[in-house]
C-alpha cells in the first residue's frame, strides 16, 4: 500500500477539537501502516466513528477528507 497526504492538515492546536482532530488524524495514519491488506483497512477503518474525517473505499484505493472541506481529499491510499 502506498499512502500519500495530498493537502496539509488544518487544525487549531489550542482548542480541545483542533487537539481531537490530530488525533483522529494520528489514528487514521496508524491505522494505515499497520495494515497489510485492504480487507483489514477496511475493517480498522470501520470500527471507530470519525468526527472530524470522511473516508470511503475505491476500486484499488481508500481516500480520506475532512469534514470541513468535503471536495477535496486530504490523503489517498493506493492498493
Amino acid at each position: 500500500m502506498k499512502a500519500t497526504i495530498e493537502k496539509p492538515l488544518n487544525f487549531e492546536t489550542r482548542s480541545r477539537d483542533g487537539l481531537r482532530k490530530a488525533i483522529e488524524f494520528e489514528m487514521i495514519i496508524k491505522s494505515i501502516i499497520f495494515c497489510n491488506t485492504e480487507d483489514r483497512l477496511r475493517h480498522e477503518m470501520s470500527d471507530f466513528n470519525y468526527k472530524f474525517y470522511r473516508f470511503g473505499f475505491g476500486a484499488n484505493h481508500m481516500w480520506v477528507k475532512e469534514m470541513t472541506d468535503l471536495k477535496n481529499r486530504l490523503l489517498i491510499v493506493e492498493f
